[in-house]
């Protein structure tokens, strides 16, 4: 099963993630892209198995009344930026919360990553904490801007 030891951090209109890919405990690959830029939007996706980046956004571009669960043995969360900037965080089930916050982070360095953007660190400020902080966030900082 595929483990994203990720960190994707998003601010003012910039949304950033690390590169590694961590599968029991082991490094699979140090250049993977979690994030893009679609239609003026921004995803983000992490977790314990993901599908590709292009299926989850015919995914979210789904009508949101035809959008059917990702099944098993997916198991992920993501983070859309929608074109005006709102922050939405979904999960494989099809649940979108909309962020009530400036800035947000998922993955599992998200903690190191909210702690930095508290700060006023930006979004690629915040994944570089991560991959300092936390020993399944790696690689390079990759970028996508609104």
């Amino acid at each position: 099963m595929k483990r994203r030891g990720t960190c994707i951090a998003y601010r003012e209109g910039v949304l950033a993630a690390d590169t590694l890919v961590v599968m029991d405990d082991l490094i699979k690959l140090d250049n993977d892209i979690k994030i893009a830029k679609h239609k003026g939007h921004l995803f983000g996706i992490s977790g314990n198995n993901c599908p590709t980046l292009e299926d989850f956004k015919k995914w979210w571009f789904v009508p949101s009344g035809e959008r059917k669960p990702y099944k098993k043995p997916f198991s992920f969360r993501s983070l859309v930026i929608l074109p005006n900037g709102t922050i939405e965080e979904w999960d494989s089930l099809g649940n979108g919360d909309k962020v009530d916050a400036p800035f947000w982070a998922i993955g599992s360095g998200r903690e190191f990553a909210l702690g930095a953007l508290e700060f006023g660190a930006t979004a690629e400020e915040a994944v570089k904490a991560a991959i300092k902080w936390c020993p399944t966030v790696g690689g390079r900082v990759v970028v996508r801007k609104l």
